[in-house]
């Protein structure tokens, strides 16, 4: 008598569907990480990767005086 694949120890379950869980979970944690690293990297326009320049905000700001 033979004990089934699924049955033995050790031994992963062959009808187990693991890649859905697979293609769904690996985008939605990039998708996490990119967020979680935009509002870490925007918290401070000026430095960092990602910089913005301030000469619009100097502009802007020169019309209303010193």
């Amino acid at each position: 008598m033979s004990v089934p694949t699924s049955k033995r120890r050790g031994s992963p379950n062959p009808n187990r569907k693991w890649r859905p869980t697979v293609f769904i979970a690996v985008p939605a944690n990039l998708t996490f990480a990119s967020a979680i690293f935009l509002i870490l990297e925007l918290g401070h326009p000026f430095s960092g990767l990602m910089t913005i320049s301030s000469a619009p905000l100097s502009n802007a700001l020169a019309p209303l005086g010193p």
